[in-house]
């Protein structure tokens, strides 16, 4: 790409560019950081602060994502001990049980990622969590 080129695009970071919702965002970030007295964060915090997210986080994905695999193996454990032949069950009537859970999972990302940005994040997962 040619310097022509190069200064032809517009800048992904100008002012103009910026939502007015995220210039509010980022308003209330730096009235805050000037609150903290403007100075950098101390690596020594920063780290204790991580480190208290990643033991609280880690271990609440640990269950989520252990309870996801248990669901989604369920099917295969019944059809190992005659889930078809006690429903009565086609091939395809059983391939297409499996697949509901995925048009589920694609109908409810648009929404899903809709109300992620309009309601409060921990009211958000905490109710997603519970309710699968």
């Amino acid at each position: 790409m040619s310097d022509h080129d190069k200064k032809s695009q517009p800048d992904p970071y100008t002012e103009e560019r910026i939502s007015p919702a995220l210039s509010a965002d980022l308003d209330a970030s730096y009235e805050a950081y000037k609150s903290h007295g403007g100075s950098p964060i101390d690596p020594a915090e920063a780290k204790r602060v991580l480190r208290k997210i990643d033991m609280r986080i880690v271990p609440i994905l640990f269950v989520v994502y252990l309870l996801q695999y248990l669901d989604k193996n369920s099917l295969n454990f019944a059809a190992a001990y005659g889930f078809q032949k006690g429903t009565h069950l086609h091939k395809q009537q059983y391939s297409w049980l499996g697949s509901i859970f995925y048009f589920g999972y694609l109908f409810a990302q648009f929404p899903g990622g809709w109300l992620l940005q309009k309601l409060p994040i921990a009211k958000f997962l905490g109710t997603t969590t519970i309710s699968e």
